[in-house]
């Protein structure tokens, strides 16, 4: 289970490199994948996962650029924004310690 949900985040996220607007949504999506996955106790793709998704979004996505190039706003949306993109792209990592450390696990290994 614990590879599936990592391979799948793996496809998905890269499926979502090539998308030039709705990519970064795919990328989230990719992330929660990764964090099942990690829960469940894969190691390599939930890691992989995030750093394709970190490339992916800050170095190729047109939607960060646009965000970045915005004028910031009095409600703070850019800082919201980029705070909601940085707890996702951290999931998979968090996912890993919280199954390391035996705070939370998924699947037949969980005790």
């Amino acid at each position: 289970m614990a590879m599936g949900f990592g391979i799948a985040a793996v496809i998905t996220v890269v499926l979502s490199f090539f998308v030039p607007l709705i990519g970064i949504f795919g990328t989230g999506f990719a992330m929660l994948l990764a964090a099942i996955g990690a829960l469940a106790g894969d190691k390599m793709f939930a890691t992989v996962t995030s750093l394709i998704g970190a490339v992916s979004v800050f170095m190729f996505s047109p939607t960060i650029w646009a965000t970045m190039a915005a004028p910031d706003s009095p409600s703070g949306g850019k800082s919201v924004f980029f705070t909601i993109v940085i707890v996702f792209l951290a999931l998979p990592i968090l996912a890993i310690f919280l199954r390391s450390s035996g705070k939370f696990a998924l699947g037949k290994g969980a005790e």
